[in-house]
């Protein structure tokens, strides 16, 4: 096979948690990984490619035309989720495509595109193939299946974040999990240490209730979990609101005319003289925490995480309160 040169599609593969089966099953890892080999070659050679690098478990190969290589992987994805794999030794592999203009020296290559694709495939999840919206793009669309829209990440050792589709295909298992990133939000998010665990359908509903109301606060007695849920729900919306989402500590706030200049100091906008909240007739408690959307043009999203108690409630004519307990 002629070595593909100018731009070429670079094919990565990788067994998902190879170190654990080796450790725990050498012996049926060894027969799976000949069977692996055997499997990812015959699919990949089928469609003109060229391999150039096969270390320990992981494969790469390079093929000139995008589509040739998405075909390979899908493919190989195909026999590999069928194959009967040893007891103990169950095989799910990796994928990741990128394309770019190739450079190469002393017959191997090297550079960003490369880079890339491995990036990617490190991001996937067994059984799952990534492509870069590079890829997805001079493709137009896999044979018999769809690119399906992941998502901006920011892949380990990149400056910009990467647009991922994973591809979905007959006969091919859909892998229904986040890949091993964190969605690119340009904002101050933060990232939560530990999974999400409470009643999923109902957070479904406040996501899907969101984005048609300029405020839903969150409320429920301290300690209940009224911040996890407002940045469960922002990490979800990242994407419609443009990866613009900003989390707003508004605890340590007593006065509520502060709260503008404390929002305003976040997103690093000038601050109004008229204040976000306003005095009413009768006490109201303000605890919780409340989502803000900008206007449609600007496409924010401010999660406001507030425990005070005070006299003052936002001023807005689409607003919703939804109460948190415990066994939410």
């Amino acid at each position: 096979m002629v070595r593909p040169s100018g731009t070429v599609t670079f094919l990565f593969t990788d067994i998902e948690g190879s170190t654990r089966l080796w450790d725990a099953q050498p012996d049926a890892m060894a027969d799976a990984l000949r069977r692996h080999d055997e499997i990812v070659r015959a699919a990949f050679d089928a469609h003109g490619s060229y391999i150039f690098s096969t270390a320990g478990d992981r494969v790469g190969a390079a093929f000139q035309r995008a589509a040739d290589a998405v075909e390979a992987a899908v493919d190989g994805q195909r026999v590999l989720q069928a194959e009967a794999w040893p007891d103990g030794a169950c095989l799910r592999v990796r994928m990741g495509l990128h394309t770019g203009e190739a450079q190469e020296r002393d017959s191997d290559y090297f550079g960003a595109p490369l880079n890339r694709a491995a990036r990617v495939m490190g991001a996937a999840r067994g059984g799952q193939v990534a492509v870069s919206s590079i890829t997805a793009e001079i493709v137009g669309r896999p044979l018999g299946g769809e690119f399906v829209d992941v998502g901006l990440h920011h892949l380990k050792g990149l400056v910009d974040p990467v647009h991922v589709f994973a591809i979905r295909a007959p006969g091919l298992e859909w892998v229904d999990r986040p890949l091993l990133t964190s969605p690119s939000a340009p904002g101050n998010l933060p990232l939560s240490a530990t999974a999400f665990i409470g009643d999923l359908a109902d957070l479904r509903h406040r996501i899907e209730e969101l984005p048609t109301r300029r405020l839903v606060t969150l409320t429920g007695t301290g300690g209940v979990g009224k911040t996890r849920v407002a940045i469960e729900i922002g990490w979800s919306l990242a994407e419609e609101f443009a990866g613009n989402v900003w989390f707003v500590e508004l605890a340590p706030i007593a006065d509520p005319e502060a709260v503008a200049v404390s929002l305003a100091a976040v997103l690093s906008i000038a601050c109004e003289r008229s204040p976000c909240w306003r005095r009413v007739g009768n006490p109201w408690e303000c605890r919780g925490s409340a989502f803000t959307r900008s206007p449609r043009s600007t496409r924010r999203l401010r999660v406001l995480s507030c425990s005070v108690t005070g006299r003052w409630r936002p001023t807005t004519h689409s607003r919703r309160r939804t109460p948190i307990d415990r066994r939410s």
